[in-house]
Parts: C-alpha cells; structure tokens; sequence
C-alpha cells in the first residue's frame, strides 16, 4: 500500500478518488471461502482457510482456552469441500456435530474472531497509509473494502463508514442487523 502510495501521489484526490482495500480471495472478506485457481466451481460453498501452521496454533490456543484441547487438532471434518452443495453437508444442517453444536459454535466464533482481527489489522494499516488523503476537505480520498455476500453497494457504503472511526465489528454488527 506504500508502494501504491508513492507512485500514485500526484493523483491521489484527483484521477484516484477512491482505493479498494483487498482484505482477503478476490478481495473480499468471506468464509467459507473458495479461491479462484479452478478448485472451486459455482454453486460449491467453498471451504474455511485455517489450516496454515499459525491458524492452527491459533486454534489449539483457543481451544484450550475453552477447556476443550480436543477442538484444537483441526476444522471441523464434516464442512464439505469446495464444491459441496449445502444441502447434504452436515456441519451445515442441524444435528450434533453441526454449527449449532458446542464445538460448532466455538469454531465459528474462532473462525468468525479470526476474519474480524485480519480485516481490523488490514483496515488500520490502509488507514493510516491513506488517512492524509482520506482527511482533506477537497477531493478526499475514500477507502473501500467488500464484505462476501453482502450487496456491493451496502458493503462500500459500510466500509466508507469503518473509516470514519467505525470499527469493523461494529461495522460487521450493523451488516447483519440490515440483512436480517
């Protein structure tokens, strides 16, 4: 974001009015998540992306925070792959090992928890990087950044709103409360 900064500050405010943020695959934040290097095919729900040493640790971590170490070893085995239908995949139906069940719900808090802190850590890099541009009275400088699943245009306006000192959980909580 430095880089793109420099090279582009003659612009900035004036043929650059506006800088996407990307916060994770294709740009966006989303889980499950599906990457676009021929893995995934419409309409497959994709898969979470933990699985990485520090996402891991991370996890175990956490679990055992819980008093649960046994929920630390890996995501959940019943979440399907990436071209799973969501029908017919049991981590998202209702039953005992679904989201609904104590472990379901711990890894997606985790999960969810882990998403929240990545976009938070982006965002306030991006912010402050761009902030002088974002500050000006005349042609201000907008960061904007997509939230999978969420139409476009809510989710630009949200996230012009998190950089107006609106944290991303709150930004996150005021998403959930407009598609409910």
């Amino acid at each position: 974001m430095s880089s793109f900064r420099k090279k582009f500050e003659s612009l900035m405010g004036t043929v650059i009015e506006e800088v996407s943020i990307g916060l994770g695959p294709s740009g966006e934040l989303r889980y499950p998540s599906h990457n676009s290097d021929g893995r995934w095919r419409f309409p497959g729900i994709g898969e979470f992306q933990c699985y990485d040493k520090y996402m891991m640790e991370d996890l175990k971590m956490a679990a055992c925070q819980e008093g649960k170490p046994e929920w630390g070893h890996s995501g959940p085995g019943n979440a399907g792959s990436y071209n799973s239908f969501p029908s017919g995949v049991p981590f998202f139906e209702g039953g005992v090992e679904s989201f609904l069940s104590d472990y379901g719900c711990f890894f997606l808090d985790w999960y969810s928890g882990r998403l929240i802190c990545h976009a938070d850590a982006i965002i306030s890099v991006a912010a402050n990087i761009f902030n002088k541009y974002h500050e000006r009275i005349e042609n201000p400088v907008l960061l904007v950044a997509k939230i999978g699943g969420v139409i476009g245009g809510i989710s630009q306006f949200l996230m012009r709103l998190s950089l107006q000192q609106v944290t991303i959980t709150q930004l996150l909580e005021m998403v959930m409360t407009l598609l409910l």
